[in-house]
Parts: structure tokens; sequence; C-alpha cells
């Protein structure tokens, strides 16, 4: 109530007495945040009496004249309900702060908002604020009730999407809560540009729309628990019922409702929040029950993933030494026919057909120690993958060291831009660029070079892009080139296993390094992306 004034009429003559938000201060204020006046009669004769009272975005006040005896009472149970509303709401915003200094989540940041919104809309709704700050006008002090109600609903508009946001919520859901708290932001400005009845009257639309909207966002929630569900749909209703009843009361001309003792328990009850108190902190269970169901079915899940690796790893170091002990058992009787090759050519010298014969031996030969040596390779870079060990290296002269290694060094045509840096494990991709290069320089066609570019892609990748011309009749099929074993029909005469390209994506993920291949006008392009 901003002004409200009371006319007595004493000896014929009328005396006027005025209170008001307006018109009180830290020394006027009553302990209950009632406005009282003191009637002053002195006989028992019937006496008229006016109110006129000025005010804002209400249509429904409460009046009662009591005797001096009754006053007491009257103000000790305001004084009771007020004290036991601020109690209930510092406790449970003490709560929240307990809670979220344990788990820092947003529904909990969230819920401490709201609740600090409903202490400081108590504190100036019943008078505590005019204690708390003596020196404020009544105009800062009404100003701050109004901009103390409208927080609280902005905050219980959050707290609603709050709940709902860690599950999958309707785009329509959220559009809705965008469009409330924007309503919210342009009552604070017509607040604070004097028009108080439009702020008031759209605020209070926006408490009565919210739970119906929460009741959508609920049952339209795609990921929401069947408890969860429940739970918040039972409290969304109770809300509703709660505003209804309020909207009522204070917006409509209803002369029985006011004194009617249940309903102002209730409104009492939804001034501290308990009601969404209650709701919060079941659903806060429900979810840390679901949290503790949820970690124990990932350390579940976790110990089997444990035991599977255990258990695939104890089979690649079963295979693994398998094949060391066939390519141990294949070396020694191919060095005995090796040697016995270079005697049996000795003695075959004068007989062409007989040395022509031992040189396809030989050459036969030389390939199957070429697959074993192979094999050894491959299997002793299934060991290294098990680790990566990165490190900061010149672009530039790692592909000099490995150009140098090549069979024909003058094949290679490299351009390196300068500053160009790798920063990854430097045998893994030694690894990498060891087989693209050797796989160009086998299949690409001899009268060509091959390209090697090394360029910044980004700040944070370097690109190394390696192109050859090759027989079009062997050009490989794209969807296949990365798959184990795989070789073009038109290569098979030429040594290899078809692992290379495999390991090269193997090993390019373990450094998180990316390769691609593409092909156009008679040429192949491998490109590598390389952490820089």
């Amino acid at each position: 109530m901003e002004r409200i004034d009371l006319f007595v009429q004493t000896g014929g003559q009328w005396t006027q007495k005025t209170l008001g938000a307006l018109f009180t201060t830290a020394a006027n204020v009553s302990p209950d945040g009632m406005h009282y006046f003191e009637l002053g009669m002195t006989s028992a004769e019937p006496t008229q009496v006016f109110l006129r009272m000025d005010h804002t975005g209400f249509l429904v006040t409460q009046t009662d004249v009591l005797s001096r005896a009754d006053l007491p009472q009257t103000v000790a149970a305001r004084v009771r309900a007020i004290t036991v509303s601020m109690v209930l709401a510092l406790c449970l915003l003490g709560l929240g702060l307990t809670f979220y200094i344990l788990d820092r989540s947003l529904l909990l940041l969230v819920y401490c908002g709201f609740q600090l919104a409903v202490v400081l809309f108590i504190a100036s709704l019943s008078g505590i604020l005019t204690l708390a700050l003596p020196s404020a006008s009544s105009e800062v002090l009404t100003g701050l009730n109004r901009l103390f109600f409208v927080l609280r609903v902005s905050m219980t508009v959050l707290l609603a999407w709050a709940l709902l946001q860690p599950h999958k919520i309707k785009p329509l859901y959220l559009r809705g809560i965008q469009l409330l708290l924007v309503v919210c932001a342009v009552d604070v400005l017509l607040l604070f540009t004097g028009e108080v009845r439009p702020a008031l009257r759209s605020i209070f639309l926006v408490f009565t729309v919210l739970p119906l909207l929460q009741l959508y966002g609920i049952w339209t929630a795609t990921e929401l628990p069947v408890q969860q569900r429940r739970l918040l749909t039972l409290g969304s209703m109770v809300y509703l019922a709660l505003v209804l009843v309020g909207v009522w009361l204070n917006l409509t001309e209803v002369g029985w409702l006011p004194g009617v003792g249940p309903v102002k328990q209730v409104l009492d009850l939804r001034l501290n929040g308990v009601a969404v108190g209650v709701v919060f902190f079941g659903i806060t269970m429900l979810e840390n029950g679901a949290q503790k169901k949820r970690v124990a079915q990932e350390v579940e899940t976790l110990r089997e993933q444990a035991l599977q690796s255990r258990a695939q790893q104890a089979e690649l170091d079963e295979r693994s030494a398998l094949i060391d002990m066939l390519t141990h058992e294949l070396k020694n009787p191919l060095g005995t026919v090796r040697f016995a090759l270079a005697s049996l050519k000795q003695q075959a010298q004068d007989h062409k057909d007989w040395l022509m014969r031992l040189q396809s031996i030989e050459l036969s030969t030389k390939r199957m120690d070429e697959l074993v040596e192979r094999v050894v390779h491959f299997n002793k870079m299934e060991k290294v993958l098990a680790a990566a060990n990165p490190t900061a290296m010149d672009a530039g002269e790692l592909m000099q060291d490995l150009l140098q290694e090549m069979s024909r060094p003058d094949q290679w045509q490299l351009e390196v831009e300068p500053e160009s840096t790798f920063c990854c494990d430097r045998q893994l991709l030694t690894v990498i660029l060891d087989n693209l290069m050797t796989n160009d320089s086998k299949y690409s066609v001899r009268e060509h070079p091959i390209f090697i570019k090394v360029s910044r892609h980004d700040a944070q990748l370097t690109r190394v892009e390696i192109s050859n011309h090759v027989d079009p009749l062997s050009i490989p099929e794209e969807s296949r080139l990365f798959d184990r074993y795989y070789r073009h029909p038109q290569t098979q005469n030429q040594p290899g296993m078809g692992l290379g390209l495999s390991v090269v994506k193997t090993t390019a993920q373990k450094i998180s390094a990316q390769v691609a291949y593409r092909q156009g006008e008679g040429q192949v392009f491998f490109t590598l992306l390389v952490p820089a």
C-alpha cells in the first residue's frame, strides 16, 4: 500500500491520519509489517470511519477493527508467521549452499539464487528491509519490494528450466522459457520507468503460465526417469493451484476468501519456498540415486572392458610370440638355402640352363626372405604402438633423413615450407611416412618423379602431401585402400603383404594425425595432417 488515509469524525470534526509504504520509516514501522491506526474512540456509540487507499497492482485488501486487548495476540501471530517464513527460507538457502559447495552443479546454483530472491522478498514484504535500511526513502523501499518480487519470479522460471535442462527438452519448451524471461526483463524496465501496474499484472501472468509450461516440458522430455517425472508433475500441479489461488485473491474482487484461515496459511507457505524446496530436494535425492546407479554401471562396464583388454592383450602376446618363433624358424632354413645356392651357382657357371634355374630359385628365396622380414617388422611395430612419446621436431630434417634411406633419392622432389614442425612421437611418425614413401616408390611410374610437399595447414596441424603417377590399370579401390591385406590384382607380382597402409591408418590414430587419399589425372595423392 503506497498511501492509506484514515478519516475519523470526532466532536463533529474530521481528523486525518496517513500511513503507507511511502510514509513508513524505521521509527514507525510495525514489527509485523502491517499498518495500524489508533481510532481513539472513547464511547461505545458507532463512529463513522473512512479509509482511502492508494495502491498498485492489487484489487483486494483486508482490514480489521481490533480492541487493545486483541491487538497483541494478532501482532504476535503475524510476527510468528513472518519469523517462521524467514527462518524456513534461510534454512533452505543454507541447505542449498551446502549442497552447492559439495556438488557445484548448475541446478544447485540456480536454486540458491531462487532461494536468495525468496529471502529478499520476504524481508521487503514484512518490514525487515525497512529496519535493515533505516536511511532509505520510502520510495526506494517500495521499489525494492517490487523488484525483489520480479526477481523471485524470474528465478522461479530459471529453476523450472534447470530442473529439466539435463534431459532432452523440446525446442518449444525452451522458447517458452526464453519468452517468460524476456517478459521478466521488460517488467524490470517498466518498474524503473514508473509503469508499476502493467509490470505487476504482467509478472502475475508469468507466474500463472509457468506451471502450465512446466507441465508441457515434463511430459515432452524424452530422457526423464519415471519417478522424477511423477514428482515434478505433482509439484507443478500443486504449484499451479497455489499460484491460481494467490492470483485470484490479488486480482479479483472476492469478499469471503481473504478471511479463510487455510488460504492464508497456504499463501504463507508459498512465500518461503517450502513447496519448491520439497520438490527440488526430492529431485536432488532421486538424481543422486540415479547417479550412483550410473556410476556403478560404468564401473562394471570398465571392469568388463579391462578383462576383455587383458584377454586381448594376452592373445596378442601369444600371437606375437608365435610369429617370432615362426620367423626365426623360417630364417634358419632360408639361410641354409641361400648358402647352398651360392655354392651351386659357382659349380654351374658352365651350365646356362642350371644357372637360370638357380637364379629363379634365388629370386624366390629372396622374396620369401623379404616377406619374413616384413612380418618381423610389422610385429615389432604393433608392440611399439602401445606407447607414444610426443616430441617437437623440425619437419624438413625428418623428411631429409627419410629420403636418404630411400633406394632412389633422386626420384623424389621435396618442398618444405620454412619453420614447419611436427609434434608427435618421432618413431611412430617415421613408421607412417616410411610406409607411405615406400608404397609410392614401389608403385610409381619410373619416368615421373614423386612429389612431397610439407606446409602449415593451420595453427595446430602440419600438412604432408605425397603424390606420384601410377599405371591407370593399377589404381587401387579407394574404399578398400586402408584395409588390412588388401592388394590390387595388378600388383600381385610386387613384394608385399598388403599391411603397410593399414599400419599407416592405425598409427596415425595413435598420434592424433589424419590420413586421406584421393586420385586424379593419373596420379594418387596421400595427405597426412600431423600435430604441429
